[in-house]
């Protein structure tokens, strides 16, 4: 006999429905307690489910930006390291340009040497001080920071050439008075110069890590707005669960008390 042969009464027929839908309610409750969402498909909840899908989309492209905001923070931090350390070596410069103009022939001769030795080391300073690859202390390329996902809201911090040639340090000269007078001044100009770019550099680091702030802070909006929208309530569920499996077994006894009238009924015309 095949299965569409078979004879259902009404009520056997509405207690097998019943159970079936028991036990899709029980199917959906029992995933929602163990993913901690209510709506884990477009089919439990359309709405809600694209909704939290488009929030939390949007929070993954800002963590991917924000790594980049940590890229651009260690660049900067280290370009300030660099100019830090080229002032220390304006101040070594300076002391031996001062100490020039009390010294004797042979003294000078020293000195000399030890002031081309300390400006041949502002250029390697200048281009040692790289991070990652990007250098801000060399003038050749400029660093954009994007804020958002289309690159509308954006920074760019330029890029200083504080080498020897462009600082004018390459024409530190001791041969006279009026030379040494003339280096001190290229000197104080340089420092200036310094103290310019890394004013510069810690605004721009203010931008970028108040940026930084803020987009954590929105990152972590957009992902409690998302689960809002998905997350179950697991004692309710719970609660769900037990009624829905005192349902099913209340609909077996219904099934089976049904199955026994209909053979009682049937013994009859034996």
């Amino acid at each position: 006999m095949s299965t569409s042969d078979v004879s259902l009464s009404a009520s056997m027929r509405s207690n097998l429905l019943e159970l079936q839908q028991t036990s899709r309610l029980t199917d959906r409750t029992q995933t929602s307690l163990s993913t901690g969402k209510r709506v884990n498909t477009a089919i439990d909840g359309p709405t809600n489910y694209f909704a939290a899908k488009q929030l939390s989309q949007r929070a993954s492209d800002l963590n991917t930006l924000k790594d980049s905001f940590s890229e651009a923070v260690q660049t900067i931090k280290t370009a300030d390291k660099g100019i830090t350390q080229i002032s220390s070596l304006l101040d070594q410069a300076q002391r031996i340009v001062t100490s020039s103009k009390t010294a004797t022939e042979d003294e000078k001769s020293s000195l000399d040497a030890q002031l081309k030795d300390v400006v041949s080391q502002f250029d390697q300073l200048a281009k040692d001080s790289s991070y990652n690859g990007r250098n801000l202390l060399t003038g050749e390329s400029d660093m954009t920071v994007s804020f958002n996902e289309s690159g509308s809201s954006k920074l760019t911090i330029k890029s200083t050439d504080l080498q020897a040639s462009a600082l004018g340090l390459d024409t530190l000269s001791m041969t006279d008075e009026d030379a040494i007078e003339e280096s001190l001044k290229t000197i104080d100009s340089a420092r200036s110069s310094l103290r310019s770019s890394s004013q510069v550099l810690s605004s721009n680091l203010n931008i970028i890590t108040t940026r930084e702030d803020f987009t954590k802070d929105y990152i972590s909006s957009l992902e409690q707005g998302a689960s809002k929208l998905t997350l179950a309530d697991l004692n309710e569920e719970g609660a769900n669960l037990t009624a829905l499996q005192t349902r099913q077994q209340l609909g077996v006894q219904s099934l089976s008390m049904a199955s026994q009238s209909s053979q009682a009924l049937l013994s009859l015309f034996r």
